[in-house]
């Protein structure tokens, strides 16, 4: 084993910070440009480092001693630059488009479903809200409701049905 792989491997055991050193700083420059490659206008290329060296970290124990760092960060980097260029897209659609303005395609889209969703009874549209909004599990929903995850399956399938009827009749 070379100097990085047994650094890699003391890295691994106990997060020291020779290890760091040796082993993940020299790749930060790499990761820095990879998030600012995916981010583009819509974020901070270090938050989005930052948040993959702290899940690197609570990985760092179950890590495969033959692992290569720079493949890990590299994955990391690019899942977390996805996730914050993603919200926020949707922070600066939702900012750009509100729903009293009727210029835009969505806010009529975003009354349409507000219409629709107002013909459904308050149990439907709370199974919807749980589910859709807030993103519990089916499991989780299920287990409140004293359903089977199944059931649950069948009525939001259900649901979205009746929804995209209620839509599509205006």
């Amino acid at each position: 084993m070379n100097g990085t792989g047994t650094a890699w491997q003391a890295w691994r055991e106990s997060a020291s910070g020779a290890a760091f050193d040796q082993v993940i700083a020299p790749l930060l420059s790499t990761a820095r440009a990879q998030a600012a490659r995916i981010l583009g206008r819509w974020g901070d290329p270090d938050d989005a480092v930052q948040e993959a060296l702290l899940r690197l970290l609570t990985l760092r124990a179950h890590l495969h001693p033959d692992a290569d760092p720079a493949g890990i960060l590299g994955n990391l980097v690019r899942w977390k630059a996805l996730v914050q260029r993603r919200s926020a897209r949707r922070r600066w659609r939702r900012e750009a488009c509100l729903p009293d303005d009727l210029t835009c395609a969505q806010s009529t889209e975003h009354l349409g479903l507000d219409a629709a969703l107002a013909h459904l009874e308050p149990a439907q549209q709370e199974l919807l809200r749980r589910r859709y909004v807030d993103g519990i599990s089916l499991r989780v929903i299920a287990e409140n409701l004293n359903l089977r995850p199944a059931t649950v399956t069948t009525r939001l399938h259900q649901l979205r049905n009746q929804v995209q009827a209620l839509l599509a009749a205006g």
